[in-house]
């Protein structure tokens, strides 16, 4: 069986064996990643989210909160997105960016990006957390944003996004749209007009915002959980004893 994780790894697959992909072939997303504290007792959540925004110099009443994480890769988008920020803070002075990664010289380029754009005040750059920091990072958003600028492959913070039950803003290239689509997440051109006016867009409808979040959800659930994994392994296992 070949297993793939991502849907252009077909091509890939039909290049090098064709006529592949068939039923010897299985596509398993690599997406048990977290998002989801429901687990947590509302109190401790509550006190776990003050103690961030401290951490984070985050005022009381402060917002939106819109955040990243993931890799400061070139091709993740971030000079777009930061060039984004001063036509939403145009129209909602109060906003924080949570951008969550990076290696010290990367977040160094960043700030710098912000600097340029006279948007420093409004940017947050805690560097790299541990992956179980991220759904509380998450759960601090009112918006997840996904600038990325190129690329074909899942990116993994997509998966976390969609379960983490927050309206997502991304960039419509096709790494993002193997997973998205417009029932959870307003997809917009890869640029920072375009991202600014998504954001916004999310920002000034907030029933139409709630319902993609909750659609992502269920799309979390149903697709891309742990139990959705196991289900595809156990297929893929199904397929092997079937031919041997």
């Amino acid at each position: 069986v070949i297993i793939y994780v991502y849907p252009e790894l077909r091509q890939t697959i039909e290049r090098f064996a064709p006529g592949r992909p068939d039923t010897s072939t299985a596509l398993i997303y690599n997406s048990a990643v977290g998002g989801d504290l429901s687990g947590v007792e509302g109190k401790v959540l509550a006190k776990r989210l003050a103690t961030l925004r401290k951490d984070l110099d985050i005022p009381e009443g402060a917002g939106p909160i819109i955040a990243y994480t993931g890799t400061f890769e070139p091709y993740q988008g971030l000079d777009l997105l930061v060039a984004s920020m001063p036509a939403v803070l145009a129209r909602s002075p109060q906003a924080v960016y949570v951008l969550v990664g990076g290696l010290p010289n990367q977040v160094a380029q960043v700030r710098s990006w912000a600097q340029a754009a006279g948007v420093e005040q409004a940017i947050r750059l805690p560097g790299r957390r541990p992956m179980a920091e991220m759904p509380l990072c998450m759960r601090l958003a009112d918006v997840l944003v996904s600038p990325r600028s190129e690329g074909t492959n899942t990116p993994l913070k997509l998966f976390s996004y969609l379960a983490a039950g927050k309206p997502i803003v991304a960039t419509a290239i096709h790494s993002n749209t193997q997973v998205l689509t417009p029932d959870v997440a307003l997809l917009v051109p890869p640029t920072g007009d375009a991202l600014a006016t998504g954001t916004l867009q999310i920002l000034s409808d907030p029933v139409h915002a709630a319902q993609m979040a909750a659609n992502g959800q269920v799309v979390a659930e149903q697709n891309y959980s742990f139990a959705a994994l196991v289900r595809g392994v156990a297929q893929a296992y199904q397929v092997v004893e079937r031919r041997a």
